[in-house]
């Protein structure tokens, strides 16, 4: 069964006022997963089959089924500088694959040395520290997407 248009639409205004933070929706072949965070999660906060309705009916039906919330993010020194991503884009932490990545633990970085690329529509965009200081704490695995505003990683200044 197939989704039209404006059931999709639907079910994205549902979930869009839902309090889930991520959806996987598969109707035969159609399949739909979106996140608000932007984030991969290591498990569906909520999971939503939509099975072939009665011939009497042409209403998909949705049925959810929710499941524990992934462990909270390690704790940040209140020191540490946050460094947010300008964009939304997939977030990749070397040149190129297989090359060394820009940033780890623990190394010193200056204020306009890169510490990232995001990738938006085949553009890679380089993302600067900002501040110099020690990365400390990376927020964002390579290859991840990531929204505007995200934090990618922690840098202390000190």
């Amino acid at each position: 069964m197939a989704l039209n248009e404006q059931e999709v639409l639907q079910v994205l205004e549902m979930f869009q006022q839902s309090g889930w933070e991520q959806m996987h929706l598969q109707s035969g072949s159609f399949r739909l997963s979106i996140s608000k965070t932007g984030r991969p999660q290591a498990r569906a906060e909520s999971v939503l089959a939509v099975a072939p309705s009665p011939a009497t009916t042409s209403a998909p039906q949705i049925s959810t089924s929710a499941t524990p919330p992934t462990p909270a993010a390690p704790a940040v020194d209140p020191r540490w500088q946050m460094v947010k991503a300008p964009m939304l884009g997939h977030f990749y932490a070397a040149p190129k694959p297989g090359a060394p990545p820009f940033v780890t633990l623990g190394q010193q970085v200056a204020a306009d040395d890169t510490v990232a690329i995001l990738e938006v529509m085949k553009l890679m965009n380089h993302v600067k520290a900002g501040i110099a200081g020690r990365i400390a704490q990376l927020a964002v695995g390579n290859g991840e997407l990531v929204e505007f505003d995200q934090v990618l990683l922690y840098i202390d200044p000190a």
